[in-house]
């Protein structure tokens, strides 16, 4: 492989003044490629890469020249943890020694392997170490100036090596004899320990930490460290009010303890994932973090199964947060008799019984209580003033309203979000309310904020409190706008008052205080939600009064999965059976609505799961009105023409026997704005050109790839399309010459869409692309010229583009471009002249390149 000098000499510039992201990779593997590069180390590597770690491992290529390239010095100083594999011709490459240097120098950790060699033998200058690095101080090489003869490396360096050997050689590690040469044990030692080691991702705590300290530093004395000293797992509890922080101190000790357990786990929203029939999710949550792998879980009796042979796994942290039942417990850690010795388990609780129960003992327990009035005092001003203090004629209102909240941060924190910038009027007038509910009643003091928004914002909000947590912020905005009401203006104003929040992955989250409080609001509402089966809901369903008001119904049909549920509890919260036979009874009591059946006018949100009743619920109910409807396993080829899709607005739908979207022009959605389809299609309408709305189209498989050979030429009539994801196309060969059509594109993927082989020229009009993901298109050849254009574009993924040839040379224009990915591109014979200009481009951006030999 070539490159100019010129570009690479530029590409280096570059690099060296850029900022590198803090942490690109989590492990960094030494090793001697000829050694250990096809068993031990490309074992580590697959198993680090199942516990979700990046890890480098640097190709055969990186061996073929003397060229030091970037990328290996970004890997080393971006990851967390280094392992040294040292094997018997380690010490005859300079690659490897290079790279020891590096690692020292880097101040991480290093878990050296010593794989059939002695500690010893890198301290000594005899033997094999010695006489490699004595072979290394006689190479020469030729003088491409004068033509004489040199030394390749000088006294110095020689000395440097010889001293990291000498270092590393010092450091605990593991050698392959002490397993009895059984190397996928010595796999397993070294993943325990770099998963010890590994920094993991800290989760997001709090805006304002105020009094976190304090509270950590009293869980540490009065519990944690008493209860360490003995040789039992540790099963700790934190009890208290909802609103008084349980879940920030579960978060801040889980921050703060993981780096010390090699695997770890936070569950969190038990007692919602309890009461939405969805704890097997977290079962499979656990289970993934344990093992590393990514087993379907079915039922929650098929989870406790195959948990209870892996929960006894040593050195484990899991943290269950919100549990109100026992049972709950049982399922998410069963047989936690065995726990190993070292491991610690924390439950969080607003019931003491229940942990005790689920065999946290007393002097195991702590009981949180509120903040202190000084604590206090700075979180409500920081919230409402943007500082730890009052700001003047406030002082005496701040006071009252501390008194009022009882040091709950919950209620300090939206009541401070509900008074920021408001005059001293407006408090009076809002302490006034508060000062007449008595200090125990949370939840009415919570209300106060909710009653302060318009009536748009309350539906918004009891909308997301019944549907809609964890699901990503703009589908729910385009949700609340097709309900009739401005989404994104009534979204900020829940943001404002902290009535909810959106965490790094775009995710709506909302205090499960607040949560409760929205959900019995919802149920007392005249536009009923029916989030769940309860017996109050399966009378309402049979009154013909309250059908034709119903809002919103989340109902699930999992009569394939019916054995597996073992107890009555399970039956009603997870298959929700109940709600099925209540609307089956409505229907042949009543006398049809419109002619036939009942038409449920006022119903807009819909998630249902399986067909066997859903099919019996449609053939007899009509929706005309749906906003949302998100439909699992749909046992359809196509979407049955029974429902109206008129007034959609986001359209989700899963299953394996989906083969287009719907046979009918008339029933396109034309006012849909989003379409996610997991499913293994085989056409897309042409009459999808029709839904100009759409904003955002994802594709992906269900078991099986997608086999559409093409787009329709409608496709491309998508003029406000932002976002595309089209994946595992496994028989595209190309797109439509007009794709330059979709000018409002952002975002584009075209993951593993194995057959692709050329993108369209028109590809340079889409001026306002940012990000574009081309990994596993393995035919794909080239890239067109007019690439350049895309001048807008950050990131760029080509990894495992095995067919890509070379760049354009329009590539140089892209000087926004922040990240290219060239991993395992490998028939890219050169970079192009203006690679050098990327001047925006950060170190990381490439260093998963090729290397290509100046």
């Amino acid at each position: 492989m070539a490159q100019s000098s010129s570009a690479a000499a530029s590409a280096s510039t570059s690099t060296s003044t850029s900022t590198a992201p803090k942490s690109d990779y989590d492990v960094f593997i030494n090793h001697r490629g000829l050694d250990v590069k096809k068993t031990f180390a490309s074992h580590l590597y697959r198993r680090l890469q199942s516990y979700g770690l990046r890890a480098f491992l640097d190709q055969p290529e990186l061996q073929r020249g003397d060229y030091f390239a970037p990328q290996i010095e970004g890997a080393i100083g971006s990851a967390s943890v280094h392992v040294a594999i040292f094997s018997s011709g380690y010490a005859e490459s300079t690659w490897c020694l290079k790279q020891l240097v590096l690692m020292l120098e880097s101040n991480s950790p290093i878990i050296p392997v010593f794989y059939h060699v002695k500690p010893d033998e890198l301290r000594w200058t005899r033997g094999g170490y010695g006489r490699a690095l004595e072979e290394l101080g006689k190479k020469t090489s030729t003088d491409p100036q004068t033509g004489e003869e040199k030394l390749r490396h000088d006294s110095n360096v020689i000395e440097n090596w010889r001293n990291a050997l000498f270092k590393a050689a010092g450091i605990s590690g593991f050698e392959v004899e002490a397993c009895n040469g059984d190397e996928g044990e010595l796999v397993d030692i070294v993943v325990e320990e770099v998963l010890k080691k590994v920094k993991k991702p800290a989760l997001n705590v709090a805006e304002h930490p105020t009094g976190l300290d304090d509270k950590v530093a009293d869980f540490e004395n009065t519990v944690f460290l008493p209860r360490q000293q003995g040789r039992k797992p540790q099963i700790l509890g934190i009890v208290g009010l909802g609103g008084v922080g349980k879940t920030t101190l579960a978060k801040e000790l889980f921050n703060r303890k993981s780096s010390g357990y090699s695997k770890c786990c936070f569950l969190a929203d038990v007692r919602d994932n309890a009461d939405k029939g969805t704890l097997h999710l977290l079962q499979r949550e656990l289970l993934k973090s344990l093992t590393g792998g990514d087993e379907p879980i079915n039922s929650v009796h098929q989870g406790k199964t195959i948990l209870q042979k892996h929960i006894s796994s040593p050195n484990i942290l899991v943290i269950l947060d919100d549990v109100d039942k026992v049972d709950q417990v049982d399922e998410l850690l069963p047989g936690r008799t065995v726990l190993h010795s070292d491991s610690l388990i924390l439950i969080t609780s607003r019931s003491k019984d229940v942990l005790k129960r689920s065999g946290v003992e007393e002097e195991s327990l702590y009981n949180l209580t509120g903040l202190s009035p000084q604590h206090s005092l700075e979180l409500l001003c920081l919230y409402s003033f943007n500082q730890a203090h009052p700001l003047p004629k406030f002082e005496s209102l701040v006071k009252k309203f501390i008194k009022a909240c009882g040091g709950l941060p919950l209620s300090l924190k939206v009541f401070g979000a509900l008074l920021h910038g408001e005059n001293t009027s407006y408090w009076e007038a809002q302490l006034n309310k508060l000062q007449r509910i008595l200090p125990e009643e949370i939840k009415q003091r919570l209300q106060i904020s909710y009653d302060a928004l318009d009536m748009e914002d309350q539906q918004i909000f009891l909308d997301i409190a019944c549907f809609f947590t964890g699901e990503n912020r703009d589908k729910v905005i385009r949700i609340c706008d097709g309900s009739g009401g401005n989404g994104l203006c009534g979204f900020r104003n829940l943001e404002n008052k902290c009535l909810v929040e959106v965490n790094s992955k775009n995710q709506v989250r909302m205090h499960d205080h607040l949560r409760d409080m929205g959900r019995e609001i919802a149920d007392a509402s005249s536009q009923h939600r029916f989030w769940r089966s309860t017996e109050k809901n399966d009378d309402l369903l049979q009154q013909s009064s309250i059908i034709k008001e119903v809002r919103g119904i989340r109902m699930t049909d999992d009569s394939s999965v019916m054995p597996l549920c073992q107890t009555s509890s399970e039956l009603s919260g997870n298959c929700q059976m109940k709600l099925y036979n209540m609307l089956s009874v409505c229907i042949s009591r009543q006398s049809p609505f419109d002619g036939s059946g009942i038409c449920m006018r006022n119903l807009q949100l819909l998630h249902t799961t399986g067909g066997v009743l859903v099919k019996r619920i449609l053939t007899k109910v009509q929706f005309p009105n749906l906003v949302w409807l998100r439909w699992d396993n749909c046992p359809y080829s196509s979407l049955p023409s029974s429902i109206s899709l008129k007034n959609l607005r986001v359209l989700q739908v899963s299953g394996s026997k989906l083969k287009t979207l719907w046979k009918k022009e008339s029933q396109a959605p034309l006012q849909l704005r989003e379409l996610e389809i997991r499913a293994p299609l085989s056409s897309i309408p042409k009459s999808i050109g029709k839904l100009t709305q759409l904003e955002r189209i994802v594709i992906s498989p269900f078991k099986r790839e997608v086999t559409i050979t093409q787009l329709p030429e409608e496709f491309c009539f998508l003029q406000s399309l932002k976002a595309l994801k089209l994946e595992f196309f496994s028989e595209l060969k190309s797109l439509p010459e007009s794709f330059g059509k979709l000018t409002n594109l952002k975002q584009i993927s075209l993951w593993s869409c194995s057959a692709l082989e050329r993108l369209p020229d028109s590809l340079g009009n889409l001026t306002n692309l940012k990000n574009m993901d081309l990994s596993y298109c393995r035919r794909l050849e080239r890239l067109p010229d007019s690439l350049g254009n895309l001048t807008s574009l950050h990131q760029i993924q080509l990894s495992e583009c095995s067919s890509l040839k070379s760049l354009p040379d329009s590539l140089g224009n892209l000087t926004s471009l922040h990240q290219i990915n060239l991993c395992r591109c490998s028939a890219l014979e050169r970079l192009p002249d203006s690679f050098g200009n990327l001047t925006s481009l950060h170190r990381s951006s490439y260093v998963t390149a090729p290397v290509f030999r100046v």
